[in-house]
């Protein structure tokens, strides 16, 4: 930890209120940045660069955060422009620390760390990595379902670790990937080569995107691909990976190059782009059903560039011919890991032999987090739709946080301190994470338990209960400037605002009616994915016995609900 740094401990409880003094202009001048996206908004003007560690204690909601994130639900790590320094680490403290409903943008920035944290029911990306990035290090996290999109492959969320536009020499490790839909997109629209490493990380039964690669120069080494339903690694536009002894355990489709090889042979294209080229050394696959390795020891190339979905390597020094190319686009390897210089300390690389136990002991959060779940191999190696009872368990976690800082009394909880005058962590590429601090005083949120309908209607009326409830789970934030409604002999005033990151989540024991009250701006909302008309401001809603979650079709506002 770096002297003269700052320590932001971030709780339920003081996330909105807690203050820092940030620089705002060349002459020093400072201003007292209030709750934490206000201070990251401060932050932004780029006149002060002190490190920063900023740490999560217990299960932070979009509700915890209102006011604090973006109007699509995300936490903004912004710089003033491309790559600027920033110097922040985002951590979470022990082993139960939780960004629940809402995920992180980092743009323009420079030298950040994510780590330690579980990412859940995230709006559409969980950790994105969008445009300008530089020397960010993402690790130790456990990221699990994101909130259901509106495209059909999005039940899952969307991306988990996505990174684009320009974000260059970027470090994804040891996190654990829990069933992820779509695990990793790395480059959208790049007009240049850039780096990217992944290693040491639990696939855990996800399904495709492993990662996804445009145009990059991806080193991808010691990953545990643990029952891998479409894909893992998959390149398209130029890009060049170097997939080296990684464990691929009933991976389907081990590797992939757009329009070639496997994806040519009518087992469902990928991408409809022009190709990429993999080189593979020393990688142990079990149980794919199609893998067409090309390599060098016939002295020629294959005369049919569809033949194969990786160049194999016979040593990790080898180049890979020029005559091996595209199919589609004819690009060749660029053999990026013979001529730069990525950062990787041969020797740190583990036996492939040793990979699935190392993995399995030290990706995710500490002391493997505080979720736990087993998956059933026979099904889920296979199987890509949502497991719904995950899914459950995702939406009913609820945190075991019963106090910080040692006060057990809930009515009388210690003052938080908004600064900590301790240092902060500066980033530095090691593969085990170092221990986490003990967290100074805070208040203590009140324990939460997962709710349970009882008989006859649970009705929830936003003007007198605001987002509070023993049966629903709402995140969003409050409006009471959209007008009044009369409902039943009911004057409604206050509102929840159906936008990106507002969700509703509950469990009927029963199959049910679900009554919705809005005003008259809102068209359609969506229940568990599926849109509804709003006529007349009322949407009514059938529905099975199960979890279920209410979130963003058009935008509306929403007054009154009741489940009957």
């Amino acid at each position: 930890l770096k002297n003269g740094a700052q320590v932001l401990y971030i709780t339920s409880q003081n996330a909105q209120t807690v203050t820092l003094g940030v620089k705002i202009n060349s002459s020093g001048a400072v201003q007292t940045g209030v709750g934490l996206g206000g201070i990251l908004t401060l932050r932004q003007k780029g006149y002060d660069t002190t490190p920063l560690a900023i740490r999560i204690i217990g299960k932070v909601t979009a509700a915890d955060l209102s006011g604090q994130l973006n109007s699509s639900g995300y936490l903004e790590v912004k710089g003033k422009n491309n790559y600027s320094e920033m110097n922040i680490t985002i951590e979470g403290i022990g082993n139960d620390a939780y960004a629940y409903g809402w995920g992180m943008l980092l743009r323009y920035v420079g030298n950040v760390e994510v780590r330690n944290l579980g990412v859940m029911l995230f709006p559409d990306d969980g950790i994105s990595m969008d445009s300008g990035n530089m020397n960010v290090w993402v690790h130790n996290n456990d990221i699990f379902y994101g909130a259901a999109g509106g495209d059909a492959d999005q039940a899952k969320g969307d991306g988990s670790t996505d990174l684009k536009n320009g974000s260059n020499y970027i470090t994804i490790s040891y996190n654990h990937y829990w069933d992820s839909g779509k695990s990793s997109l790395v480059g959208l629209s790049e007009p240049a080569e850039f780096f990217v490493t992944f290693h040491h990380n639990w696939f855990d039964h996800s399904d495709s995107r492993h990662p996804r690669i445009r145009v990059a120069s991806v080193h991808i080494y010691n990953n545990f691909f643990d029952g891998i339903s479409k894909y893992g690694v998959g390149v398209t536009t130029g890009a060049s990976a170097f997939v080296e002894s990684n464990y691929f355990r009933h991976a389907k489709f081990p590797m992939m190059i757009s329009l070639q090889g496997t994806d040519a042979l009518g087992e469902g294209t990928f991408s409809g782009e022009n190709g990429g080229v993999i080189k593979a050394y020393n990688n142990l696959i079990v149980e794919a059903s199609s893998l067409i390795y090309a390599n060098s020891n016939t002295g020629t190339a294959p005369a049919n560039a569809t033949s194969f979905d990786a160049y194999l390597a016979s040593s990790r020094n080898e180049t890979v011919p020029s005559s091996y190319k595209t199919l589609k686009g004819g690009t060749a390897y660029n053999n990026f890991d013979t001529s730069v210089n990525t950062g990787v300390n041969v020797s740190n690389i583990d036996n492939v032999s040793n990979v699935e136990q190392i993995v399995m002991a030290k990706a995710g959060r500490l002391n493997g987090g505080d979720f736990t779940w087993e998956f059933n191999d026979s099904v889920d190696d296979v199987s890509y739709a949502l497991n719904t009872a995950l899914m459950s368990a995702i939406r009913g976690y609820t945190t075991g946080l019963v106090s910080v800082g040692g006060n057990s009394n809930p009515t009388n909880p210690t003052p938080t301190p908004s600064v900590t005058p301790t240092p902060t962590v500066t980033p530095v590429p090691t593969a085990t994470p170092a221990p986490t601090a003990t967290p100074v005083p805070t208040a203590t949120p009140a324990p939460t338990t997962t709710p349970v309908p009882t008989a006859g209607a649970t009705v929830h009326n936003f003007t007198t209960d605001g987002t509070t409830s023993s049966f629903f789970n709402i995140q969003g934030n409050l409006s009471t400037s959209k007008g009044t409604v009369a409902y039943q002999g009911l004057t409604l005033s206050q509102c929840l605002k159906i936008e990106s990151a507002t969700s509703i989540q509950f469990t009927s024991a029963k199959a049910s009616a679900l009554t919705l009250v809005f005003n008259t701006e809102g068209t359609k909302i969506k229940v568990d994915g599926t849109s509804y008309p709003i006529t007349n401001g009322i949407a009514t809603v059938s529905l099975a016995a199960g979890a279920h979650t209410i979130t963003k079709d058009s935008t509306a506002n929403l007054y009154y609900m009741k489940l009957e």
